[in-house]
Formats: structure tokens, C-alpha cells, sequence
């Protein structure tokens, strides 16, 4: 899909998308900070892969999750967490540990955030890719990209996230 913002869809306001591919938090954040016109009820986010789950990534992605909140308090987000890594990643290897140590930062950000009255949920996309925490190779195109059945999965998994809360 490449990089695209919703100010490319006609009328320009309209904020019924926002897609944004192969870029890291710190990139969205800046695309959010430039176009402050864009807003959204409901925000979905995945990012972190790009920078290979790096702290620089968690600290982006905390000053994304405050700016959809500060942008529509109404408003709902829900980041996605890392998918799952091939079996083909030794368990030692930094990306692996990376990816658990971004989950379980995402995962206790939301928590403070909720515990803040913030609409923010994550969704728990590695396990919804995953057979026992291991990348489910039948819903990925390559080792990274899903498949349209590893994304009808995730929309699934999205929409009964919604439907929760």
C-alpha cells in the first residue's frame, strides 16, 4: 500500500481512514503532529516491527497514545501488539526479546492509561497469529506480512475488542 494519509481521500476531512504502512512510530507521530486537523471516534494501531521493537519505538508510540486521547477524550484506540515471530528467530535473539519486552510495555501502558479513565485497549494480535506463541505460517504471506486469512483473523480479533468495551 505505501505511505498514505486520509488527506489524500476526498473530502480532505473526512477521518474515516488513516493508513499508514512501513513506518515506524516515530514517523506517525510526526504525521499526526503536522496534520493536526486529523481525528477519529476510533483509532487501530500497529507499529513497532519497523524499529525492531526498540525504546525509541515504546516512547513513540506512548506519545501517540496521548495524542489520540488528547485529540477526541471520547474517542476509543486500540493498538495492536507485535505479531509473532517465525520459528526460523532463535528464542534468544534480540528481536524476539524485543517483541516480548514491547508486548508487556504495551500491555502496562494501556493498564495506566485505563486506570486514567482513557478509552485505550490492546489487542492481542501475537496470540491471534500465533499456534503456542510461535507464528501460525498459514495466516502470513512471508515471515512478516499477513495474508488476507491473518487478516480477516486480526479484523476478528479488532472488532470483538470493540465489541468488549
Amino acid at each position: 500500500m505505501g505511505h498514505m494519509l486520509s488527506g489524500n481521500i476526498l473530502p480532505p476531512r473526512d477521518d474515516s481512514c488513516l493508513a499508514r504502512s512501513g513506518c515506524m512510530a516515530l514517523e506517525m507521530f510526526d504525521s499526526l503532529r503536522f496534520n493536526r486537523w486529523i481525528n477519529a471516534d476510533y483509532w487501530v494501531i500497529m507499529l513497532g516491527v519497523n524499529s525492531h521493537y526498540s525504546w525509541l519505538e515504546e516512547d513513540y508510540c506512548r506519545r501517540i497514545m496521548d495524542t489520540t486521547h488528547y485529540r477526541n477524550p471520547d474517542g476509543e484506540t486500540y493498538f495492536l501488539n507485535g505479531l509473532p515471530l517465525p520459528d526460523s528467530v532463535p528464542l534468544g535473539m534480540p528481536t524476539r526479546v524485543q517483541l516480548t519486552g514491547f508486548n508487556t510495555w504495551l500491555d502496562a501502558m494501556a493498564d495506566v492509561r485505563r486506570n486514567a479513565g482513557w478509552k485505550l485497549y490492546v489487542v492481542n494480535a501475537c496470540s491471534t497469529m500465533s499456534v503456542d506463541t510461535v507464528s501460525n505460517d498459514t495466516l502470513f504471506y512471508d515471515c512478516l506480512h499477513p495474508n488476507q486469512l491473518g487478516y480477516d483473523r486480526l479484523s476478528q480479533a479488532i472488532w470483538a475488542k470493540m465489541l468488549s468495551h
